[in-house]
């Protein structure tokens, strides 16, 4: 179990507010009951039942959302971690099932579509909370530099080997956005072959399929996941109804032993085609939920690569280097006739040097994101880029840890249209955060934490949208940059074996 009281203040441009919050949460799958499944897993490894117990207690589990390993009882900081046996466990079919069943996160669909979920947690509310959380794969960043969330609906639960929820730190290793904290998502190829096929009302099924192989220094790994989902409100004239369907596939190939020398290359591929209903208004759900008022037709094309090396150059030292590119397409048709059409690019790079010895373990680097958007329709294109130099300790003073981390941030803006002249803007984003963690005893050990860090505005924040006379948005008009949002948190709690 674990207790914190956040103390938290926001400051920008637009957004002044002070937060007091009493948290009483789970740190971690200790004791949860399984919540009621509306669908039927028929093979799978990982089948649904509740539990009493986890065999996993808090002293062997290990975090690594701070990119240096260290046992969750001394995590100056407030953490949730799943790990592979918790997922296997808790009979959940996807990632938005498990994320929104099992963990201390508050998770909603975006207009129905699942594939891009929005997170919430420390209370920024489910509109735009997910813009105040890091998400990462294997450490890559999958955040989007406009308001759309990120694209976790094409990750396989059965590739999750653990998540990891880090509440209030952050923004030293990652940076801008990362205000009320990360939700970590870690994968593991499979040594192996395992297959998982469901089915649920309201015609969901889907099916998934991982194979791999391990042999010497050679680890070999695919997966594919789909799913199909015929709706729940009547159909239209046109036979359309809230349906959804996906594709999804990845390959991991890694040479090198898992410790001192390896470098894995990944590929990944997306598919996801969703129809959602116009919003209803109280009343109209209340008399007819099943009411169509209209069907928007959105999909999304999504294309990654990238490659992750980690070198031990010296005793207890190792130099890493991470780097992803990803272009997404982005169409949708509105149920009223208007439409937008959205390509994107991009691509993420982090040199990194950690090391350890008794008392110490530290990671520092340097970190450049460059993030692009064109909007086909308007014709106008959109730049942000991110540049940073990083860095962060763990001290150990017998049963005392003490973590102190910091980073120096520059956010480049660039705002482009045929026949204007292009406008930019540049902020610096200093941040910086300490923690301290107790350990009373073999049960019970005690945290505090103080972050100061930065969430940079996306870039849809400087347009206005246009209407026409039915209050349908037509377009969207450029209404200059904005500066980014300050927040400073306070965090106390204690871990109760």
């Amino acid at each position: 179990m674990r207790v914190q009281l956040d103390a938290q203040a926001l400051s920008g441009k637009a957004v002044r507010a002070l937060v007091l919050k009493f948290i009483l949460m789970k740190k971690s799958i200790r004791a949860r009951g399984l919540a009621p499944a509306f669908s039927v897993s028929v093979l799978s490894l990982a089948c649904g039942a509740a539990w009493a117990q986890s065999s996993e207690s808090l002293a062997d589990v290990t975090v690594t959302a701070t990119r240096v390993e260290f046992k969750e009882m001394q995590a100056p900081y407030a953490v949730e971690v799943h790990t592979r046996n918790d997922i296997e466990k808790s009979g959940a079919v996807s990632l938005f099932d498990y994320l929104s069943k099992f963990t201390g996160l508050q998770v909603g669909s975006t207009y129905g579509n699942k594939e891009a979920p929005i997170l919430n947690m420390r209370g920024y509310g489910l509109d735009n909370g997910f813009q105040n959380i890091v998400v990462s794969l294997n450490g890559q960043r999958l955040n989007n530099i406009d308001q759309s969330a990120p694209q976790i609906g094409g990750i396989s639960l059965q590739d999750i080997e653990r998540i990891e929820i880090t509440r209030g730190v952050g923004s030293t290793l990652y940076g801008d956005g990362a205000m009320a904290g990360t939700v970590q998502i870690i994968t593991k190829p499979l040594d192996g072959a395992r297959a998982q096929i469901y089915a649920g009302s309201y015609g969901e099924v889907g099916s998934s399929t991982q194979v791999g192989m391990s042999k010497d220094q050679l680890q070999l790994a695919a997966s594919t996941s789909n799913k199909k989902f015929d709706g729940f409100v009547n159909k239209d004239a046109s036979g359309q109804s809230d349906s959804a369907q996906s594709g999804n596939w990845r390959v991991d190939l890694g040479v090198g032993e898992a410790s001192d020398k390896n470098i894995k290359v990944y590929a990944l591929h997306s598919n996801i085609d969703t129809r959602y209903n116009d919003p209803m208004s109280n009343a109209q759900w209340l008399s007819n939920p099943f009411l169509n008022k209209g069907i928007t037709h959105q999909q999304y094309l999504i294309d990654g690569w990238g490659v992750n090396s980690n070198v031990e150059i010296a005793a207890g030292i190792n130099l890493g280097l991470k780097y992803q590119d990803q272009s997404k397409k982005s169409s949708v048709a509105y149920w009223y006739g208007g439409n937008s059409d959205y390509d994107y690019s991009q691509q993420n790079t982090e040199l990194s040097i950690s090391g350890r010895n008794q008392d110490i373990k530290w990671v520092g680097g340097v970190q450049i994101s460059n993030g692009s958007r064109f909007d086909n329709v308007s014709a106008y294109g959109l730049k942000k880029d991110n540049q940073s130099i990083f860095g962060q300790f763990h001290k150990y003073f017998g049963n005392l840890v003490w973590m102190l981390g910091a980073r120096e941030e520059q956010v480049h803006y660039e705002y482009s249209q045929a026949g204007n002249a292009s406008l930019s803007q540049n902020n610096k984003l200093p941040q910086w955060e300490t923690g301290l963690n107790y350990i009373q005893d073999e049960n019970t050990s005690w945290f505090g934490t103080y972050s100061r860090s930065y969430q940079s505005p996306d870039v849809d924040r400087f347009f206005n949208a246009t209407y026409d006379v039915n209050n349908h948005v037509t377009g969207e008009s450029f209404n200059g940059f904005i500066v980014p949002a300050l927040a400073k948190t306070a965090t106390i709690g204690f871990n109760l074996k």
